[in-house]
């Protein structure tokens, strides 16, 4: 009875590690997310280059409003990215708190955005395909299919969370483009061609997280 029990054992133990495969530890997070940072900056200076800067850049880098918003949209999209390399690891090393920095970030901009409508008497431009909207894909596409193949490749256990960092690392940093190259300060314009699509972006990627990024 004790050769067959130990036979069924050996063979149960076999079974199981049959399937069984070398796993690569997936890289220390920061060294996962320098190669996006690095790619994204360089190709949105390549793309800022194409479309050219807004005329009117020299007075514009004198402005204290306008260089606190693109170091605020800039800081906010690397903070929310180093977040999600964090995210692709099921307990985050510990670090939850990195999650606040990009949402905090974030919010300083919504006030922002929030109080310029309300002192420039906001008024919407109607809804119709404007070359901004181009513009916006051109600076979105690659950067978020290059942080979506780099954080599927994690085992995250927030896949709504994980999306909404890389919608906020992707859309900051493209935003940021888009106020270098456009010349319209409107709030109007910038909320409905500058900021919607990627409103309308990030919705649509939460919907679809949980498939996405499944273990």
């Amino acid at each position: 009875m004790s050769d067959m029990t130990s036979k069924n054992t050996k063979d149960l133990i076999e079974s199981l590690s049959a399937d069984l495969e070398v796993i690569k530890p997936i890289a220390h997070p920061v060294f996962r997310v320098i190669p996006w940072v690095v790619f994204s900056v360089i190709y949105s200076v390549i793309i800022v280059k194409y479309l050219g800067m807004r005329s009117d850049i020299v007075p514009k880098m004198t402005d204290p409003y306008f260089l606190f918003e693109i170091v605020l949209v800039i800081s906010m999209s690397l903070s929310a990215a180093i977040a999600a390399a964090w995210i692709c690891v099921p307990d985050m090393r510990g670090q939850k708190w990195m999650i606040a920095v990009p949402f905090s970030l974030l919010f300083v901009f919504a006030m922002l955005i929030g109080i310029k409508a309300i002192v420039e008497s906001y008024t919407a431009p109607g809804l119709f395909w404007h070359k901004c909207v181009t513009e916006a894909t051109i600076f979105g596409v690659l950067p978020v299919l290059a942080i979506i193949v780099l954080t599927i490749r994690g085992k995250t256990t927030r896949p709504v969370m994980l999306s909404i960092m890389n919608v906020i690392s992707v859309g900051g940093l493209a935003y940021a483009g888009l106020r270098l190259t456009c010349m319209s300060d409107n709030i109007g314009h910038v909320n409905t061609f500058h900021i919607l699509p990627y409103l309308v972006f990030g919705l649509l990627i939460s919907l679809i997280a949980r498939r996405l990024y499944r273990w």
